[in-house]
């Protein structure tokens, strides 16, 4: 880039835009140009001032001047492409610009193979963050709650998934999630997810199908609002997950991580280390706690979770791990949105069931199969007919497909088919999903494992709970168990519910507390032999 012939390029078309007697086009191309260095840090010369000439000298082609009424519209904005292209190509000829890139920035500017060019989306979520940052009151002022609805839903059908990440972090008014229909507080998309988050278990033929009927909301209204959701970020991923416990030694692993290295730490084994699930921060208010990073771990069979675990120390500058393996499950859901309200002690009539942790050996076939099964679903593919691409993916056809399901759910492999909410984070409008993250410790006596695991699973508030053997780090806990909330007073409520319960019914807690969640991200681990093998033989981990 020849910077003085940019900088000369950029002073012109700045000093044709202060000439604007609304003084709206300055602050605008300056506005225009910093969202495009945030979306494209490494944006080409033509793509800045593109940017840069975007709506250069506006005003000397007013909208009054073109007739009332949608056609007069349409072709006053076609013309102002023209225009703006021909208003920058003037300045950059005279800035000594030779004609291939002259005729670039035109291309951009007049969205010539939009929406097919990557610059020209780059400069279109930056026109719609533009808009959504800077004009959305006075829009809103001018067309009203209803019609600004439909510019909502327009603007953000152009943008990329990654400018609508942004959007969403701007704290937008509540009309943003009314006309995306993503709030989870909508009372359609709330039935929705009572259903989608965690009742449909083990294989589903028709999930999307089995949503609509437990619900009551038309199929086609269900996979719109599942699908804009999605796009929105309110629904972070749409997966059949597995129990995965079943194909790979999974385990809690608490770690001793110096202070200063914790940050690094934590986005090492979110970003880097693909059997890593959930990875959160935690306190505790009994006081000081040197293990203060918590994962979740999947190491397929065959492999060794403690020479994995020695691996991340080295990279992370971990000093100490414990791993604390499941030995039986009471509870594994997540229901965020029906858990809302709930009284503390709520809970169901009969004990949790158990399910053991054994280990399910599958053929290559079958891996394959089930790579397919279990891959997120984007946007596009929810769909009614949901599992006819993934059989074409697996090489095998829909019938044996749906047979092949079956059997992996009379072999206990399959967990359930879920839509899951990013509740770490606020979603559409600053709407939390849930704001704090419990982890419940129990001692009880050696022998009554089952008898306390099976009495806190049946708690409706548990989204988790195990068999966890602590050790002596941990005082011997051995009942474990995760819980959300809005209200950290209302969780501790329904935790000093279930302490009651467990001694109403005899059964003594020797020690008990909380760790509460911090900084928390969340992504499925990654549980194929293969993968595993080539990501091992890569790091030299053996």
């Amino acid at each position: 880039m020849n910077s003085a012939r940019f900088q000369d390029a950029i002073a012109r078309i700045d000093a044709a835009n202060a000439a604007d007697p609304r003084g709206v086009e300055l602050p605008y191309s300056r506005r225009l140009s910093a969202w495009v260095e945030r979306l494209a840090p490494d944006a080409s010369e033509e793509l800045r001032l593109a940017a840069r000439a975007q709506h250069i000298c506006r005003w000397m082609s007013p909208r009054e001047s073109y007739p009332a009424g949608r056609i007069g519209y349409l072709k006053w904005r076609e013309d102002l492409k023209h225009f703006h292209a021909e208003k920058a190509g003037e300045i950059l000829r005279e800035a000594g610009y030779e004609d291939a890139t002259v005729a670039r920035v035109q291309d951009l500017i007049r969205k010539r193979n939009f929406p097919r060019d990557p610059e020209g989306r780059v400069i279109e979520d930056a026109l719609c963050l533009v808009f959504l940052e800077t004009q959305f009151a006075e829009t809103t002022a001018k067309t009203g709650d209803e019609k600004m609805i439909s510019i909502i839903q327009k603007t953000w059908k152009k943008m990329t998934p990654h400018a609508r990440e942004i959007a969403l972090d701007m704290k937008l008014p509540p009309l943003v999630a009314r006309a995306l229909n993503t709030g989870i507080a909508d009372p359609v998309n709330a039935r929705i997810l009572a259903v989608s988050e965690d009742r449909l278990q083990g294989f589903q033929r028709d999930p999307l199908g089995e949503i609509a009927r437990q619900s009551g909301v038309e199929l086609p209204v269900v996979i719109e609002r599942i699908q804009a959701m999605l796009r929105a970020g309110t629904i972070r991923r749409v997966r059949q997950t597995l129990l995965a416990t079943n194909l790979a030694q999974g385990a809690l692993v608490a770690w001793q991580v110096p202070e200063d290295r914790l940050t690094g730490a934590f986005d090492y084994m979110f970003q880097q280390d693909p059997f890593s699930g959930h990875v959160v921060v935690r306190t505790t208010d009994a006081g000081k706690t040197t293990y203060r990073l918590w994962t979740t771990l999947k190491v397929p069979q065959g492999f060794s979770m403690t020479k994995h675990c020695e691996f991340l120390c080295r990279q992370t500058g971990a000093k100490r791990f414990i791993l604390l393996p499941a030995k039986k499950l009471f509870a594994l859901g997540v229901g965020h949105v029906r858990r809302r309200g709930l009284e503390p002690g709520s809970r169901a009539e009969v004990l949790a069931e158990v399910t053991d942790v054994t280990e399910t050996k599958l053929t290559d076939l079958e891996w394959r199969v089930l790579e397919a099964l279990k891959r997120e679903f984007a946007a596009e593919e929810l769909v009614p007919d949901l599992w006819t691409a993934r059989a074409k993916e697996a090489g095998v056809s829909l019938p044996e497909f749906l047979a092949m399901g079956e059997d992996f759910n009379r072999r206990k492999i399959i967990g359930r088919f879920s839509t899951f909410l990013e509740h770490v984070k606020p979603v559409a409008n600053g709407e939390p999903v849930t704001r704090y993250n419990a982890l419940f410790h129990w001692t009880v006596p050696a022998g009554r494992e089952l008898d306390a695991g099976r009495e806190v699973g049946r708690h409706h508030i548990m989204t988790h709970a195990y068999w966890r053997e602590g050790g002596p780090e941990f005082h011997n806990v051995n009942v474990m168990g995760v819980a959300h909330g809005t209200d950290k007073q209302l969780l501790l409520a329904h935790k000093i519910a279930i302490d009651r319960h467990l001694e109403e019914a005899g059964i003594h807690v020797g020690y008990t507390n909380v760790f509460w969640g911090g900084r928390s991200e969340i992504k499925p681990s990654e549980i194929s032999p293969l993968t595993y093998r080539r990501w091992a033989d890569e790091n030299r981990v053996s």
